[in-house]
């Protein structure tokens, strides 16, 4: 409850101590109230057994709430009109854009390409659904040493044929062909220009 105080002419505030039957009813009060506002960003949460402890699996929506404005992974552009353009360096981020549809932190299905390290190799990597509270088996990876159309249909299978993540087809076969250049670069190698005195 709170009452003013009368006695004073400041207007101060006096606080007591409400009971845990009043505090009940206003957080049942504030989840109605979060759920006719805003249904997307109120879903029950899911629960998952490891090691005899029930654990949590927050939605999506509510994580990029809290990551959006604020996160270690954040890379601020600015001049040359880039000011409104905002990067990030998070893993399984295809286009490496601040975005909730390639964020690799909201989205439990994800997607990521970079080169397998041994040779013209490419690794692409999808994340399960059903693990998501042990990161060391999170990741489904597959290793690739084809040519260049036969792993570009083999990653267009994966991602989007199976109705995966199909609105990341296009952004995983523009991640695949950078990451094949920059493969034929490196094999070819550069070659160093002379400085001039």
């Amino acid at each position: 409850k709170i009452k003013k105080n009368r006695e004073g002419s400041s207007g101060n505030i006096m606080f007591y101590p409400c009971s845990g039957f009043t505090v009940v009813i206003l957080l049942s009060l504030l989840r109605l109230l979060v759920q006719a506002v805003e249904p997307k960003l109120y879903r029950p949460f899911c629960y998952s057994q490891v090691g005899g402890i029930k654990m949590t699996t927050v939605p999506g929506q509510l994580v990029w709430e809290i990551v959006k404005k604020n996160n270690s992974f954040l890379v601020k552009e600015f001049g040359n009109g880039t000011a409104g353009l905002v990067f990030s360096k998070e893993p399984n981020n295809l286009y490496n854009l601040h975005s909730y549809k390639h964020s690799g932190l909201a989205n439990k299905k994800t997607a990521t390409i970079q080169p397998g390290g041994k040779g013209q190799s490419v690794l692409l990597a999808t994340s399960k659904t059903k693990k998501q509270n042990k990161p060391s088996s999170l990741l489904n990876k597959s290793v690739m040493k084809k040519e260049f159309r036969r792993i570009a249909k083999a990653v267009s299978n994966q991602v989007a044929d199976n109705y995966y993540r199909p609105d990341l087809k296009k952004a995983s076969l523009a991640r695949l062909s950078a990451v094949n250049k920059s493969l034929k670069v490196a094999k070819s190698g550069v070659k160093k220009r002379n400085r001039q005195a």
